[in-house]
């Protein structure tokens, strides 16, 4: 997120006459060097970031007048005396079972993030939420916060990049059809519900494969292995995260892409396979439906046989046409200058909000 973000507060940095001053313990951290954007090196002192977090970063913020703090990950420092505002992706740090029964964080971050996510909403005047679907989960987590402080701003998606043609790397051997999976293996990604689906889908499509991208995670799901030894060996290709032009390459030859996810808080890879004209089927749970709306296919993520039912639906040419159609014309509502210009007037109206109640 913050990269893209980075590079479309630049031109309008530039064009208001504002600075954004990106808050690093060691140089070259900050991942774009544009005009606007200036790298601040506050040394660590040790190896715990979280006192740099808590301790270094408020104190050099505090001795600004004209500052407002962004954090992109959910919470502010406890010392910090200027205003300020974070981003909350989802809520899965805190319990809703009607919606999931797991963890799908470390225990220790678990305990940590539900102390400080209460203290940061009494702390600061406005949050970041990205979706419709996270704002629910907000009022239901704390309904004694009212709704205006929770800002609903949504992710962009660098549709030029996306649209680039691509190729596959030399040593790639791609010889066979494949749907797509990108995402982790967690129990709220789905996955098993995705390789019922397949295993089923082999029976019409022998000659199809499964292309799994997928990153480690800190609990994976415990079902995950066994259902793999369902499928026949050479059916699936799992490969590890790989760089955004390969990724690109992989959602643009995809026969399709498949996301089976029970709880997103917004849902970036939808999007970047629609970026990639590439058709799209996900779960309609949280906030995908919000996301792709009626520009992909949607199942029940709990239902795999309804999965299979849309997956033969996208083996007919023209339904995948009309898909790839439906998914350029859906990622036209999410532009990063677009989030950019509700990023800075947010920060004005935090600036304004604790300007006020300090006059």
């Amino acid at each position: 997120m913050c990269d893209n973000l980075l590079r479309a507060l630049s031109p309008l940095c530039v064009e208001q006459g504002r600075e954004v001053e990106v808050l690093v313990p060691k140089r070259g951290v900050c991942p774009v060097h544009l005009p606007g954007i200036r790298e601040v090196v506050l040394p660590m002192f040790g190896r715990y970031k979280l006192f740099w977090d808590q301790w270094t970063v408020p104190r050099y913020v505090n001795s600004r007048d004209d500052a407002v703090l962004y954090n992109p990950n959910l919470v502010l420092p406890e010392l910090l005396r200027r205003p300020g505002f974070s981003t909350i992706h989802d809520f899965l740090y805190f319990p809703q079972p009607q919606k999931y029964a797991w963890r799908e964080y470390k225990f220790f971050d678990t305990l940590y993030f539900r102390w400080a996510v209460p203290r940061t909403l009494r702390k600061t005047s406005r949050t970041h939420l990205v979706s419709q679907a996270a704002l629910c989960d907000a009022r239901a987590l704390f309904p004694r916060v009212p709704v205006e402080h929770f800002r609903v701003i949504p992710h962009g998606i660098d549709a030029q990049f996306w649209g680039i043609p691509s190729a596959f790397p030399e040593h790639r051997d791609v010889s066979r059809p494949y749907i797509l999976y990108v995402g982790s293996q967690s129990q709220r990604k789905n996955l098993p519900v995705l390789l019922r689906a397949f295993r089923e889908f082999l029976h019409t499509h022998p000659s199809h494969q499964l292309v799994i991208i997928s990153s480690r995670t800190l609990v994976e799901d415990p079902a995950v292995p066994a259902t793999f030894q369902m499928l026949p060996r050479e059916s699936y290709r799992i490969l590890p995260d790989v760089d955004r032009p390969e990724l690109r390459a992989w959602y643009q030859h995809a026969d399709f892409f498949v996301y089976p996810s029970l709880y997103e808080g917004f849902g970036i890879p939808p999007l970047e396979a629609q970026a990639s004209s590439c058709p799209v089927i996900c779960s309609s749970a949280t906030s995908l439906p919000e996301v792709v709306g009626s520009s992909a296919l949607l199942f029940d993520p709990h239902a795999p046989e309804e999965l299979l039912r849309q997956m033969e639906r996208l083996s007919d040419d023209a339904e995948r046409g009309r898909l790839v159609e439906e998914g350029l014309r859906n990622i036209r509502r999410f532009s990063w200058a677009k989030t950019a210009e509700q990023f800075l007037a947010l920060a004005d109206e935090v600036y304004g909000l604790a300007t006020l109640r300090h006059s």
